[in-house]
């Protein structure tokens, strides 16, 4: 079984490697502008659902697949450029 596990992690980590491989590509373009702006009023930014999905990924991943203790939500909030009127770091 141990090689089974070891097959499974690895045939993950190179899946989610190409994902976020493909996912930079396609940012590469934006600007910061771009990609925390909303589409409408009620919609998401593209950072804005990226910020859910890796911290989706995170939790799935680390808490369910790892058996890992999740970290404490920090305040990612006051990172993002439209919630900072200062404006990105």
């Amino acid at each position: 079984m141990p090689e089974l596990n070891a097959t499974i992690a690895a045939d993950f980590t190179r899946f989610y490697r190409e994902k976020a491989a493909a996912i930079f590509a396609l940012l590469a373009p934006l600007s910061d502008k771009q990609l925390w702006t909303r589409p409408f009023p009620y919609g998401n930014s593209i950072g804005h659902l990226l910020l859910h999905l890796t911290g989706n990924l995170n939790y799935y991943i680390g808490a369910e697949i790892a058996a890992t203790k999740p970290a404490t939500r920090s305040c990612s909030r006051s990172r993002r450029p439209d919630r900072n009127p200062a404006g990105p770091r």
